[in-house]
């Protein structure tokens, strides 16, 4: 199936009564929803306001700037929500099944949560997914805003992505502090997998070998 055929279905949808889906347009050489190419970026769930708001515009400038043009822009709920509210688990449970199909399509790479809900709900049901902040949070200014997406292409041009991870909590990758951060990761799974004793530090060993920290 096409990203073409699936949003025709998605249309013809009424598991909630009334079909209010509204995917993101082509815009500005950015593919919005028909993008194909390596990431999908999951936002929440579409707004009431008419695109594109200085928000929408935020968001494409910087996927168009930090090469993203192409990646698949979507929702975790594809109908439009009343301002303020957040989706109902019940909402969720029926529209994943349609993000599922996207990624079938996609078979991306990494998927990007925009914001926190979608971050949430889709570290439960996907991997490897990566968190940012959402693009209409209105204490992020515009600039810091880019800098963010620097950080998540620069994160994903290392090749050392984790699932789980905020780009947020990098100052800049490969700094000690992502060396941390990716630490801690590998030692929570390291606890889920009851990895103990000697095999647990030379698992450790092992580690601290291949990831050097780098000089200042």
């Amino acid at each position: 199936m096409s990203l073409e055929g699936l949003k025709v279905k998605i249309s013809n949808c009424n598991s909630c009564g009334e079909n209010r889906f509204c995917p993101f347009p082509n815009y500005n050489d950015v593919k919005g929803f028909y993008g194909d190419k390596d990431y999908i970026f999951v936002a929440t769930q579409p707004s009431e306001s008419i695109f594109p708001t200085q928000w929408d515009e935020r968001l494409y400038y910087c996927m168009d700037k930090y090469g993203f043009r192409d990646a698949h822009l979507t929702d975790l709920v594809k109908c439009r929500g009343e301002a303020g509210r957040e989706p109902s688990q019940t909402e969720i449970s029926k529209c994943v099944w349609w993000l599922k199909e996207e990624m079938k399509i996609v078979n991306p790479k990494v998927i990007i949560a925009l914001g926190n809900t979608a971050f949430t709900e889709l570290i439960k049901r996907f991997r490897p997914v990566i968190g940012m902040t959402h693009y209409s949070n209105q204490f992020v200014s515009d600039i810091d805003y880019e800098k963010e997406f620097q950080r998540l292409r620069d994160y994903l041009d290392s090749g050392n992505y984790h699932h789980g991870m905020k780009i947020s909590q990098l100052t800049r990758t490969g700094s000690k502090e992502d060396r941390q951060l990716r630490f801690r990761e590998f030692v929570e799974e390291l606890k889920r997998k009851r990895v103990r004793g000697e095999d647990y530090r030379d698992a450790v060993a092992k580690w601290n070998k291949e990831n050097p920290p780098k000089k200042e």
